[in-house]
């Protein structure tokens, strides 16, 4: 029978996942605009109680002097860039925006170029896979850039599936559960997506859509507090 691990902050309200502090925690993106980074950045630092989901959200209450207020001062900054619509966000500006928050670490992985890597191992997207499951194990938010030709997205895992109670223990997910900020809020449980891990060659599974899209994993930055 499948398990499932979900970060030991997170919890299930009526109006879904909620911190300890009972915030809610899924932020929903704009259609047009390239900024799920931001979004995903702020819903772990939600997680970590580290900023507010209700200055988040109720913008006229929030002081530009707090560490949300300086963060989202420099992210009306970095919206003045027509790249953040067309390209998204870098983690290198992920992990600028986090520098305001004076107690909260970051860790970052990135799977190298073929042509960069040193050897096989360095270009291979099991590389991030594997960073993603040892943080959500050791209960810190993961985001994660999947790609393929069509589609460039940061999303937010927060859970694992593990087909069976063997597989949880020797460690092999089979899903990576996490909060998408494209899609709605999720309401029966912590998460709003899952990204099956199984697929060979580096391809993964997206299952948000009737077939999947194949993705592949760039780049991770987890974050904790």
């Amino acid at each position: 029978m499948p398990e499932f691990v979900v970060i030991d902050k997170i919890k299930m309200s009526h109006c879904g996942p909620v911190n300890e502090a009972e915030q809610p925690i899924h932020l929903r993106q704009g259609s047009i605009d390239g900024a799920c980074g931001p979004y995903c950045l702020f819903m772990s630092l939600i997680i970590c109680g580290a900023a507010d989901y209700y200055d988040l959200t109720e913008l006229e209450r929030l002081s530009k002097r707090t560490e949300t207020g300086k963060s989202l001062n420099m992210m009306t900054q970095i919206a003045q860039d027509p790249a953040l619509f067309r390209h998204g966000t870098s983690i290198l500006t992920l992990k600028k925006l986090t520098a305001n928050y004076k107690d909260i670490a970051t860790d970052q992985i990135k799977a190298k170029i073929r042509s960069d890597a040193k050897t096989e191992k360095e270009s291979s997207p099991k590389r991030v896979s594997d960073f993603v499951l040892n943080h959500v194990i050791e209960n810190k938010p993961v985001i994660l850039w999947v790609y393929n030709n069509d589609v460039s997205h940061w999303v937010l895992v927060v859970g694992l599936e593990f087909e069976n109670p063997d597989k949880r223990k020797d460690k092999i997910p089979s899903k990576f559960l996490i909060l998408d900020p494209s899609e709605p809020s999720p309401t029966i449980c912590p998460w709003n997506g899952a990204i099956d891990t199984t697929g060979a060659g580096g391809w993964c599974k997206w299952l948000g859509d009737e077939d999947g899209k194949r993705v592949t994993f760039k780049e991770a930055l987890a974050v904790w507090r």
